[in-house]
């Protein structure tokens, strides 16, 4: 609420609220970048540095007061050229809920967390690293218990006993439940920081020049 704060401002300082809401509201945003990302191993299982990192800051200028936090995507932020999947993608998910679907034919999801990073997430090349051994590891439907469904087995047990565990299941689609409140830790953050910004800001731009 810039007009609450600026009501008793001398009309000689006016002209540099434009100035002054500009450098407020980046700073501002960068405080709750800062919020944002401590926020999030209380609610994310050992959340990516990648993810972490992916939280990042548009900034605006006394022409356009805007300024933007957020999850990288393909139109905000920058994203590393590896990136397969924005995170503003995933992070909607967690965020909003919803439904993934597969963006091929499956998704693969683990089953053992000896398939797992140390942040909860399906190794890298995984699959195919599992289906390089092929003495233990199989990917197909069991024969005779079709309802098991398609996945990735490991032999386990004696040999000859015919024993197998899924590791990996591959499903069309994966559901998510709302689990990350973005709007409330970003709101908070913002509401406390921009007050003190603006008046650091105004302090800055009308104080008198040796």
């Amino acid at each position: 609420d810039v007009k609450k704060l600026t009501k008793k401002i001398q009309r000689e300082y006016k002209r540099q609220i434009p100035f002054v809401t500009s450098k407020a509201l980046n700073a501002t945003a960068f405080d709750a970048r800062k919020v944002i990302q401590a926020s999030l191993p209380q609610y994310i299982d050992r959340p990516t540095p990648y993810t972490t990192k992916s939280v990042q800051v548009k900034k605006g200028d006394k022409k356009n007061l805007k300024a933007w936090v957020g999850f990288a995507s393909r139109t905000f932020g920058k994203l590393p050229g590896t990136a397969v999947v924005p995170p503003a993608e995933y992070m909607a998910r967690l965020i909003k809920g919803g439904t993934r679907k597969a963006r091929t034919k499956y998704i693969a999801v683990p089953n053992s967390p000896a398939q797992l990073t140390k942040f909860g997430g399906l190794k890298r090349g995984g699959v195919n690293k599992l289906l390089g051994n092929k003495k233990k590891y199989f990917l197909g439907v069991p024969k005779g218990n079709e309802g098991w469904g398609l996945g990735v087995w490991a032999r386990v047990g004696k040999k000859g006993r015919g024993n197998i565990k899924k590791v990996i299941r591959f499903e069309r689609e994966t559901k998510y439940e709302k689990q990350y409140p973005f709007k409330k830790i970003a709101m908070k953050a913002i509401k406390r920081s921009f007050p003190k910004e603006f008046k650091k800001a105004f302090e800055q731009a009308t104080r008198p020049r040796k």
